[in-house]
């Protein structure tokens, strides 16, 4: 999904889950916490949102910023 909520100042463990990627979207950054990774063509990477990060929102994007979804954080 392109939107996803979470609930906020919590430890948060986001799961990316490729299936046979080989396209941009392979190439995973999210910009506050200075994430950049290449995901394998297929599986689950888990991401470790840090509690003091978890508020407001975080943005991921592919590596060519076609693709993008954003995390918002509830109280």
């Amino acid at each position: 999904p392109n939107q996803v909520t979470a609930k906020a100042y919590m430890p948060t463990i986001l799961e990316l889950e490729t299936s046979g990627t080989y396209d941009c979207s392979a190439a995973t950054t999210i910009p506050q916490l200075g994430y950049q990774k290449f995901l394998p063509a297929t599986g689950i990477t888990k991401v470790q949102i840090p509690q003091n990060l978890a508020a407001n929102s975080l943005n991921i994007l592919c590596s060519m910023g076609m693709y993008s979804a954003t995390i918002n954080f509830d109280e």
